[in-house]
């Protein structure tokens, strides 16, 4: 039976020194990318693995991450997960995911568990702005070092988050169906207590001042995340208000949206233009496919697991941070 090639095996056959190799694996120190390319495919064609266990044992770490999540939510969460897992993999990490309870307590447990599977850290990935008070708490009072993903409660300005720009997301989606000469612009969300909701209808009224529109507030309205609450609210306001645009908050709110303008018999985006949020799978499913705003998911994935990161190598360094990230608008067919 062929023996395992050691650390300075791969380093001979990469013509580099073994610590080199060492930092490569252990992220000690930063190596340049072609190196660690180098480095890591070489391990590859000698079949090198690193030991975690004793890697662990060395460093006082698991070398392991829990993710704990609120929701399969293909739109959102699941998105930053697999960024986070690409992410973790280049710097030799391994996750532990967990699906967060839908009550508090349950909620509660689990991520008491996760902390008590001797995790370096914990990423919490939600799929909404909105968080329960006692899951708040929970996490403030974590002893592990905690980050969070999508979301950034006020009262946990002590933990690192990474999140999109709700606010800028509502305002260039708005800015683009006024820059097409609409003028009769509708928004349609989720409940109006929901902070991302709130977030893009500020940045749907910021885009109306930027660029001197008026607005009808009786076209602000509100409802659920899903398609059938999209169709009923924007067959009320063709009837009540008709209006030439719809910014819906939500991408299964704009395919109820889309069906209820064409049962009404108007013409997308003739007649009038839609534009969802999330840039889903959806927006190219159905026909005609649909604008919307596309939040940087994979770049709040590699952040988040980077942050957690920099905080475990350099923890008297480390200062908590809000990172927000900007959206952008894909075009399709409905604008």
């Amino acid at each position: 039976m062929k023996n395992k090639p050691t650390m300075k095996e791969v380093a001979k056959a990469a013509g580099v020194s073994w610590p080199t190799v060492s930092y490569v694996f252990n992220n000690s120190r930063r190596v340049s990318d072609k190196t660690r390319e180098h480095v890591l495919n070489t391990a590859l064609e000698l079949g090198y693995t690193p030991d975690i266990m004793a890697r662990g044992l060395a460093t006082s770490r698991s070398y392991t991450i829990g993710i704990l999540f609120n929701e399969f939510n293909f739109s959102t969460s699941i998105p930053i997960i697999a960024a986070i897992e690409e992410a973790a993999r280049s710097y030799n990490y391994r996750l532990v995911l967990a699906l967060q309870g839908r009550e508090p307590k349950e909620a509660m447990l689990d991520l008491q568990d996760l902390t008590a599977r001797r995790m370096d850290g914990i990423i919490f990935v939600s799929s909404t702005d909105n968080l329960d008070p006692a899951i708040v708490e929970a996490l403030g009072a974590a002893r592990i070092p905690i980050l969070l993903a999508y979301t950034s409660p006020p009262n946990l300005a002590m933990v690192d988050s990474v999140l999109p720009d709700h606010v800028q997301g509502g305002l260039i989606a708005t800015r683009h169906l006024l820059s097409q000469g609409r003028r009769r612009l509708a928004f349609i969300g989720s409940d109006e207590n929901n902070n991302a909701t709130r977030k893009r209808v500020a940045g749907f009224l910021r885009a109306h001042e930027e660029m001197q529109v008026e607005y009808d507030p009786a076209m602000i309205v509100y409802g659920e995340y899903t398609a059938p609450s999209g169709r009923e609210a924007a067959r009320n306001l063709i009837a009540s208000h008709r209006p030439d645009a719809i910014f819906a908050a939500d991408d299964n709110i704009a395919v109820g949206a889309l069906q209820a303008c064409q049962a009404a018999g108007m013409k997308v985006p003739e007649d009038i233009a839609i534009v969802g949020f999330d840039n889903s799978a959806l927006c190219d499913i159905i026909l005609p496919t649909i604008t919307s705003v596309a939040m940087p998911f994979d770049k709040i994935g590699r952040l988040c697991l980077e942050r957690m990161i920099y905080r475990l190598q350099q923890p008297d360094d480390w200062k908590p941070e809000q990172t927000i990230l900007p959206c952008s608008v894909v075009s399709r067919e409905t604008s």
